[in-house]
């Protein structure tokens, strides 16, 4: 079964026949009657894994051990986790998330219970990839709580890729989490408070970042963003009843937003507001920085208050919309504060 260890070799198929050897190869010696071995194992952590039995992840070294699974070759699909206590990461340099790496994902489902990993310093995010590209129906985080600092580049092993407090990529969905502290990328890639990359038909919902959001990189690529809530999102994605407060600083990015930075296709951001000073180059706006969209995409009932700085398509709302977009779909609560920008400067677009 996933995640379970090799416990060692039983002479019976009873569960409770004692175990013979613990070591991966057993050598003996039989004379008239062939003999079998029955491989046992045991669960990493207690709980079965199941929706009624979570498994139970109650300190770091759990934390660790998914981890460690992970860059194993287990993903996890489907399989059920719950936080029961808050985790202190302060001091800890060896944990720098789970599934970081470009050939691994977390594919299960985790729910924070309402506690907290704390002082985390992760690469990529606590989920480097939250669900895979072909594998990310059961792939989810829920009621989970989360501080510290989310890198890219620099000193880190992961020198590009999206970034995000709570996960990197997210080809799953992540619901009533809470972030705070900050994100760092150097990278040319999508960076966020949350997530850094949200993909297919997937969402962020009911979800809050107080983050300093930071990218030092010089980006003119259409497809990468920066925002206090999520990066880039792709395909038919919905960020709903999010809030942001922080800075966005990414004076040499394009596509700099105070909820997302690239909406692309049929995305919606509905009911969410950001509190924020926004600092950008080329489309920059107070909730989503370029909507590079279809005719069903939406901006809904959301709110900014602050300001928004950036050289070209600078808006209260939205900096720069590309695309086919019926703007009776589209609505707007109030925007309140500031735009400063050299050419195409909007109070709303």
């Amino acid at each position: 079964d996933t995640g379970y260890v090799f416990a060692g070799w039983r002479a019976s198929d009873d569960p409770e026949a004692p175990i013979v050897s613990t070591a991966s190869t057993y050598t003996t010696t039989v004379y008239d009657e062939p003999m079998r071995l029955y491989a046992t194992s045991t669960a990493p952590f207690e709980g079965t894994g199941t929706a009624a039995d979570p498994f139970k992840v109650k300190t770091l070294e759990d934390l660790k051990r998914i981890a460690s699974f992970i860059n194993a070759g287990d993903d996890f699909d489907g399989v059920y986790f719950e936080l029961t206590s808050d985790i202190d990461c302060a001091g800890d340099t060896a944990f720098i998330g789970i599934a970081t790496s470009s050939n691994t994902a977390f594919c299960g489902i985790f729910d924070g219970a309402g506690h907290t990993i704390a002082n985390m310093d992760v690469v990529g995010g606590l989920f480097g990839h939250l669900g895979g590209l072909w594998k990310a129906e059961h792939a989810y985080v829920k009621n989970l709580k989360v501080s510290g600092t989310a890198r890219v580049g620099g000193d880190t092993p992961l020198k590009s890729g999206p970034v995000g407090l709570i996960a990197g990529y997210a080809y799953g969905s992540i619901e009533n989490c809470e972030a705070s502290g900050s994100v760092e990328s150097d990278a040319a890639a999508a960076a966020g408070g949350i997530v850094g990359e949200l993909c297919g038909n997937k969402s962020i919902i009911n979800c809050t970042a107080s983050v300093d959001v930071t990218s030092t990189a010089s980006n003119t690529n259409s497809l990468y963003g920066v925002a206090g809530i999520v990066g880039e999102t792709s395909y038919n994605t919905t960020v709903q009843g999010c809030s942001y407060k922080g800075a966005v600083n990414a004076a040499r990015f394009r596509n700099t937003g105070g909820v997302v930075g690239v909406m692309s296709g049929s995305g919606k951001v509905l009911n969410c507001t950001a509190v924020s000073q926004i600092v950008g180059e080329q489309n920059v706006g107070g909730i989503v920085g370029l909507a590079n969209a279809g005719n069903s995409a939406r901006i809904e009932s959301c709110a900014f208050e602050g300001s928004v700085t950036g050289t070209t398509a600078v808006g209260g709302i939205l900096g720069y919309f590309a695309g086919n977009w019926n703007s009776t779909d589209s609505y707007v609560l109030h925007v309140t504060g500031n735009t400063a920008g050299s050419t195409q400067q909007g109070g709303t677009v």
